[in-house]
């Protein structure tokens, strides 16, 4: 079968003739996988900017169907279309017990297929366990599935966000990439009334103001710059939860700016190594501000699952509109250079 795989001397590559995976227990799961995202993150391993184990097969944001299985799963059928989660943890950690198994020091990154773990989804086939996989309905896609993962990412940060009235909170997304559109286009749907949106691409500020969002206000980073030196000794002025979605620093530190008091700064976006941001720590106390990292999922794919089919039978998951397209597997570099370059937001590699 084909796989795409990275080694730091070859770089990205495909292999085709790479063995077809067998059942190795009874609660094994062989699936042909339909689609698998390309995502920032393995723009990143591509660069060799993120560390994962030579010839990992990447791929992390999956869908397909259920192959073969061992003779003692009941969860899913032969023939029946799957997203894949891909998240394991050690289940006996403090972190696993406290429903965190994305800090599993076992598990979390190091067990993440596709990431830490090197058996990913970019491939033709793939060995899995049952409770990894969840039946996903006829009228969805398998490429809107693919955005199950990433969603289930983008529900961990809004959990953390923790805002206090969909109504009346202020909210500010750092960035209009996948991740930022992802985001935008969920919190719109469930109705949080008051949601900004920064994006310094004037390309991609039109395409979101395209998009028809009511409760939505679409800025560039200057234009809210200079918003905040208007009003900066005015602290109504700013946003109650802020969700970064750049992984830049030089953003997140600009943005730290515009929380009001008892505000909640997720950072979503993966920041490089070794970088850092100032926090005047006296002002941080006296006005009651939090800072936060979200990492992964925990436990929230399920959910995430039962939303994206909400997404999509409400109209909202039409893939062009976000800057998504398909590629064949044959045709993975032209998704990985067209990521790079800014011409989409998320590539999709189709196996078939």
């Amino acid at each position: 079968m084909k796989a795409i795989k990275y080694n730091k001397t070859r770089g990205l590559y495909i292999e085709h003739n790479v063995s077809i995976p067998k059942i190795i227990n009874p609660n094994n799961v062989i699936v042909k996988m339909l689609a698998a995202g390309i995502c920032g993150t393995d723009l990143s391993i591509s660069k060799g900017n993120f560390p994962v184990p030579d010839d990992s097969t990447l791929g992390h944001e999956l869908c397909g169907v259920v192959h073969k299985i061992g003779n003692k799963v009941k969860n899913v059928t032969v023939g029946q279309r799957v997203a894949i989660d891909p998240t394991k943890g050690c289940n006996s950690c403090y972190f696993c017990d406290t429903k965190i198994p994305n800090m599993c020091p076992k598990g979390g990154i190091i067990k993440y297929r596709g990431l830490g773990l090197p058996d990913g989804g970019m491939a033709q086939y793939i060995l899995t366990d049952d409770v990894d996989l969840h039946p996903i309905p006829d009228d969805l896609t398998s490429s809107q599935a693919v955005l199950i993962e990433p969603l289930s990412c983008l529900l961990n940060a809004w959990k953390i966000s923790n805002v206090a009235s969909k109504d009346h909170s202020k909210v500010l997304i750092l960035g209009g990439g996948i991740g930022g559109l992802h985001l935008l286009n969920y919190l719109d749907f469930i109705e949080v009334k008051n949601l900004t949106i920064c994006q310094r691409s004037e390309d991609r500020r039109k395409r979101i103001e395209k998009l028809g969002y009511k409760n939505v206000t679409v800025v560039s980073d200057v234009s809210l710059q200079e918003e905040y030196l208007k009003h900066s000794e005015d602290e109504l002025w700013g946003f109650d939860n802020i969700i970064d979605c750049t992984g830049n620093p030089d953003a997140i530190q600009t943005a730290y700016n515009y929380l009001r008091p008892g505000g909640r700064f997720v950072i979503y976006g993966c920041c490089p190594a070794n970088t850092f941001i100032k926090v005047p720590l006296q002002a941080l106390t006296f006005k009651e501000k939090h800072i936060s990292g979200s990492f992964l999922q925990p436990h929230t794919y399920g959910v995430a699952v039962e939303n994206i089919v909400k997404l999509a039978r409400s109209g909202r998951l039409e893939l062009s509109n976000y800057g998504v397209q398909e590629y064949s597997i044959d045709d993975y570099k032209s998704g990985f250079a067209d990521l790079n370059s800014r011409k989409i937001t998320k590539g999709i590699l189709l196996m078939d």
